[in-house]
């Protein structure tokens, strides 16, 4: 397993964390009406569903860290299961959300819908257990995502 993330796959993660970002920021839009306002919520959805193979590819070729080794095997898994759940998820929101704009299947916006609290919900507990690795268990765990916080 490697120690760190590749590059590739940094830049990956808060690529498409930036257009998760957008995506929530413009969500209201698509309900405003118009052409050019959805499309400001729709496109970036359409990028995130583009780049998500190439990450999961990389994920598969290139592998990633392990869990440190001091945490709890209950911990290791969730963290493990979590990072499977974020790619399940997006692949299936905007995938669930273009299939109920472009082909009128009810169920495309239910899995759309359905998957956003979970998401985020997921994204607190990532964000959250980065932050208690970083400060409190003092491990690499965000240094392998934000290079630049490694301590020299």
């Amino acid at each position: 397993m490697p120690r760190s993330y590749a590059r590739v796959q940094i830049w990956l993660h808060w690529i498409i964390a930036a257009l998760v970002g957008l995506e929530y920021a413009t969500s209201e839009l698509v309900e405003e009406g118009g052409a050019f306002l959805a499309g400001l919520h729709v496109w970036p959805g359409v990028a995130i569903l583009v780049l998500m193979p190439v990450r999961l590819v990389l994920r598969l070729v290139l592998g990633a860290p392990e869990p440190p080794e001091s945490e709890h095997p209950f911990l290791r898994k969730v963290a493990v299961w979590t990072h499977w759940a974020f790619y399940v998820l997006l692949v299936i929101i905007p995938a669930g959300g273009l299939a109920a704009m472009y082909g009128g299947w009810k169920g495309g916006q239910l899995l759309h819908d359905a998957g956003e609290p979970v998401f985020f919900v997921l994204f607190w507990l990532h964000a959250g257990a980065a932050l208690v690795h970083h400060f409190i268990f003092r491990t690499d765990v965000l240094t392998r995502m934000v290079p630049l916080l490694a301590r020299r």
